[in-house]
């Protein structure tokens, strides 16, 4: 007897849709955009999908919707926990939303070779958190035909970007700790090329006049493209002996933030009895029990946030600009008294 060539056809899109009682655009919408479909009809189409064992050809729907369903992800170094939340985030929806993300990391020295790499592999999309405020890079981005976005920095032509309010953090930083009765201030802080380091100093320095009436002094700031324990140590340590009244150092980011926890405890400094300590972002982190970070940020996740409007310049080929700043809070916690 011959075979029957027919029952081992692989099954198409078409079988799907006759056994599931849809149309095949509603198949394709179903594999594509869920969220577009009714849930009845996504269960209906689901189930025709199992009972038949139905593999999408990913080519083929590449070659129709002229996307690779790849979007690139720059993002900043692990140690640092914002880049966790956020690359943790980006990942979870991009996969929920039929997405795949390749992810480099890059610091601000290798970052205009990690755009180079990124920009060959010709993504979908791409999402970047490292961003220099006045990035060389940036006219290229306008000039290709590749939906981007930057998230908690951005560059100075203000395209494409979601933050929150970074002048507004460096103020509230320095209110808060006049507020909670600090005579003596140490700032902490990076690389000024980046659009957040720059705005929290500017905001923080600003309201430091304001309140306290005086400038921030050099022997009180620390600010470097990369912070060297040893040198940040001695520096504190000499404004710590020498500065009389309640001390409290204010930290650019969550991550230098956790750094000073660390450091000052091996010296035997205790936060907050001997010098408090605040920092900018309300990372994850900050909210441990052993840790509770004072801190300024938002409750939303900027990461989050960003590839959701990617993805949606994405598919709805919008090119629109998004310009997004969000307002942040205080998160008091323990590392500050009163």
């Amino acid at each position: 007897m011959p075979k029957n060539t027919r029952s081992q056809k692989r099954p198409s899109s078409v079988d799907v849709a006759r056994l599931a009682k849809v149309s095949q655009a509603t198949v394709s919408r179903v594999l594509n955009h869920p969220e577009k479909v009714e849930a009845t009809t996504r269960e209906r189409v689901y189930a025709a999908i199992t009972q038949l064992g139905y593999v999408p050809n990913q080519n083929a729907r590449q070659l129709v919707s002229g996307r690779s369903n790849v979007i690139t992800l720059i993002s900043g170094p692990l140690e640092n926990p914002f880049f966790v939340d956020s690359t943790a985030a980006i990942v979870e929806h991009a996969t929920e939303r039929g997405y795949k993300v390749n992810i480099l990391f890059a610091n601000d020295i290798d970052i205009h070779e990690i755009y180079k790499l990124a920009l060959a592999q010709r993504p979908d999309g791409l999402i970047m958190s490292c961003i220099l405020y006045d990035d060389p890079i940036f006219e290229q981005l306008k000039e290709l035909n590749i939906p981007f976005i930057s998230f908690n920095r951005r560059h100075q032509e203000k395209l494409n970007y979601v933050e929150f309010d970074n002048f507004l953090a460096g103020r509230m930083v320095c209110q808060w700790l006049k507020m909670k009765g600090y005579q003596s201030l140490f700032w902490v802080g990076g690389n000024l090329k980046a659009s957040t380091f720059l705005y929290r100093f500017n905001g923080f320095i600003e309201t430091y006049r304001q309140l306290y009436l005086a400038d921030l002094t050099s022997d009180i700031i620390y600010q470097a493209e990369h912070l060297d324990e040893e040198i940040l140590l001695s520096q504190i340590m000499q404004w710590y002996a020498q500065t009389p009244g309640k001390k409290a150092i204010a930290a650019a980011t969550d991550s230098i933030a956790l750094q000073l926890l660390s450091l000052l405890k091996n010296k035997g400094i205790h936060c907050p009895e001997e010098i408090g300590i605040m920092g900018i972002d309300n990372v994850e982190l900050a909210q441990h029990a052993y840790i509770e970070l004072t801190t300024v940020g938002t409750s939303h996740n900027l990461g989050e946030v960003a590839i959701k409007l990617l993805i949606d310049q994405i598919e709805m080929h919008d090119t629109q600009n998004i310009a997004i700043t969000l307002q942040p809070e205080v998160f008091d916690r323990g590392t500050l008294r009163s």
